[in-house]
């Protein structure tokens, strides 16, 4: 499995859960992707829901590289995967190239959701000034 996008750090989410704790929400969105994320899917559902299907295909499906082989977790605990941080982050055992490879990819979540919201935004703003331009006419 790879991250489809950006990791935040575990603390995040840990200090999010405990503030729920003391003052629960039925919703809450960790993270700048995250909220970009909902911003697109309540603006434009069908664009982000297909844009987000390509991304977890490529992530997913197009690796060139196996997983390792490995006995499994049913009889006894797993050697790997049980620590806090699981590798994804800045500061474990990340690679150079693996940081580059995960900011090209938050640079490409940023631009994927933010160009169609302008976009969309300008749009809208567009059909508003030509109803407002059409009620002016009509009034006249």
């Amino acid at each position: 499995m790879q991250p489809l996008g950006t990791v935040y750090d575990p603390q995040k989410v840990v200090d999010v859960i405990y503030e729920l704790a003391l003052d629960p929400e039925d919703e809450v969105i960790v993270g700048a992707s995250g909220k970009l994320a909902d911003l697109g899917a309540r603006f434009m559902p069908g664009l982000t829901e297909k844009q987000m299907g390509k991304r977890g295909h490529k992530t997913q499906m197009g690796q060139n590289k196996s997983a390792l082989d490995k006995s499994g977790s049913v009889f006894e605990p797993g050697e790997s995967g049980t620590g806090i941080y699981g590798g994804w982050t800045t500061g474990s055992d990340e690679s150079q190239s693996q940081s580059e490879e995960k900011h090209n990819g938050k640079l490409r979540t940023v631009l994927g959701f933010v160009v169609p919201i302008g976009m969309g935004a300008a749009y809208l703003a567009l059909q508003r000034m030509r109803a407002k331009r059409g009620q002016h006419e009509r009034a006249a």
